[in-house]
């Protein structure tokens, strides 16, 4: 977690983030990337994409929408 958090501070501090602090949207993160020790637990070679899925509704949602044509600032 401390790692990525300085990264998200500055995300943040640079109006990229959506409105939640910069803390919480990095606790999240790390908690999405801890789901790697349940890798066993999915049928077939399945996890790699379900992390896939999980990781890209992540960042589709953490970054603000650019609100004139919907793309992300």
């Amino acid at each position: 977690m401390a790692i990525i958090l300085p990264f998200f501070e500055e995300w943040e501090a640079a109006g990229l983030l959506i409105d939640k602090p910069a803390r919480l949207l990095a606790e999240t993160t790390h908690m999405v990337l801890s789901l790697i020790n349940f890798s066993n637990e999915t049928e077939d070679d399945d996890f790699p994409e379900i992390m896939k899925i999980i990781i890209d509704l992540l960042a589709e949602n953490i970054v603000k929408k650019d609100t004139k044509n919907h793309n992300r600032v």
